[in-house]
């Protein structure tokens, strides 16, 4: 069994593989960072709530975009579970090749969305994930990571939009019923969703165009299921590309590893 941690702005997602099984997904806030005994309690409790113990897992592998978190979660890892976790970087074998200017410059989230939809889906792929951020990246027929793009987060932007305007009503971002905002809340509601779903479209079009073929879409991520829906392009969604992705990096990098 192997245990994979997403280490992102705002939670710590912390999943559970029997070999490509994936148990479970919980979730913790990485906004108020604790210290290894705390972690360590917070990784007992998960493994008591589905009936398992530490001695049950592997290995581990940790993808992280907040550094300050990582070292601290790192060696609780190694406290809990005995042996070092591995660490997602460029420079493991990814099943792909990057063919950016700067490899070490890729968020790890975004190399682990990748490994996750390489034997999942038909290349060329692009993956979207809208989290604090939206990021686009699009592998080749020849697996070759070409790039993408970053846009800001659909709740990053709606409450940039709010925090910038003290009259306009708070709420939450649900689609109305009709493209014309009826009120205030509607317009921003529908402009948001409506807006994002666009401009997925949008730049789905120009990707397919450079790439000069059709290209399979999956879209994972905390607001897939919000805007994915009003998009006209067809997109897979798949919530837990990213753990997948992990679970298969650690497999590539490990000889005690099942095959998928």
């Amino acid at each position: 069994m192997v245990l994979t941690i997403d280490i992102g702005n705002t939670t710590i997602g912390i999943g559970g593989f029997q070999g490509n099984k994936l148990l479970f997904i919980e979730k913790l806030s990485s906004r108020r960072p604790l210290s290894d005994a705390g972690y360590i309690e917070k990784l007992n409790m998960i493994l008591n709530k589905h009936g398992l113990s530490a001695e049950a897992f592997e290995g581990s592998m940790i993808s992280s975009v907040v550094p300050s978190v990582t070292a601290v979660f790192s060696s609780a890892l190694e406290t809990f579970l005995g042996r070092k976790p591995l660490i997602l970087s460029h420079k493991l074998d990814l099943g792909y090749e990057i063919c950016t200017e700067f490899p070490e410059k890729v968020g790890c989230d975004r190399l682990a969305d990748i490994a996750g939809a390489i034997s999942r889906y038909s290349l060329p792929f692009v993956t979207i994930d809208l989290g604090t951020a939206t990021t686009f990246n699009v592998l080749d027929e020849n697996r070759r990571f070409l790039g993408g793009l970053i846009l800001p987060g659909v709740g990053t932007a709606h409450r940039a939009l709010l925090g910038k305007t003290a009259q306009l009503p708070k709420g939450d971002i649900h689609m109305p019923a009709h493209t014309i905002g009826a009120n205030t809340q509607e317009c921003i509601t529908g402009g948001m969703l409506l807006g994002n779903a666009c401009a997925i479209d949008g730049l789905i079009r120009r990707i397919q165009t450079e790439l000069g073929q059709k290209a399979t879409v999956v879209a994972t991520g905390g607001y897939a299921t919000t805007v994915i829906p009003h998009c006209e392009t067809k997109i897979h969604i798949d919530q837990n590309l990213l753990m997948k992705g992990l679970r298969s990096i650690y497999e590539n990098n490990t000889s005690t590893g099942s095959p998928d």
